[in-house]
């Protein structure tokens, strides 16, 4: 890939999206090296669960991010991606991955030095927005059967029929 067509692909991918899905409020960014980076939210009733966050979730790369969401974190939120419904409240918890490990490929280095940081990957592969978006949607699937099972999405899908 030459700094040309990425340039095409990012202005068509956007630097952002949301969504939500099976109640879980998903959302991803472009990183400023290029490369994308997604989160999903858990609702702030399951906090009191005790887990290893780091190792209970499979996902690109293994979860990066943790945080729990405060104002400052919200407000940067809402305006990043310039949308002020979004199902994200104060005290819930957020957990991400990003796509800058071996084998990725990372746009705003191996297009603009003379080195890869694709950590010798012969063909590193450029995760779009897409893929994330459904690495987002697996790990939503993850955090249901974590905290809640079956029983959590019956009641979305009970919400979603009437």
């Amino acid at each position: 890939m030459i700094l040309e067509e990425f340039n095409i692909i990012k202005e068509q991918e956007g630097d952002n999206f949301f969504f939500n899905h099976l109640g879980c409020f998903c959302y991803g960014l472009r990183g400023p090296i290029g490369t994308w980076c997604g989160y999903v939210c858990i609702d702030k009733k399951f906090l009191n669960i005790n887990i290893d966050i780091f190792g209970s979730f499979s996902v690109h790369g293994g979860i990066t991010f943790e945080t729990k969401v405060n104002k400052p974190h919200l407000d940067l939120i809402k305006k990043v991606l310039n949308e002020n419904s979004i199902n994200l409240k104060i005290g819930d918890y957020v957990i991400g991955f990003d796509t800058a490990h071996h084998g990725d490929f990372i746009p705003g280095i191996d297009l603009t030095n003379k080195f890869r940081l694709s950590l010798n990957s012969t063909n590193p592969i450029y995760r779009d927005k897409e893929y994330v978006m459904e690495e987002c949607k697996d790990l939503a699937l993850q955090v249901n059967k974590k905290f809640d099972g079956a029983n959590y999405v019956h009641k979305i899908f009970k919400k979603l029929n009437k």
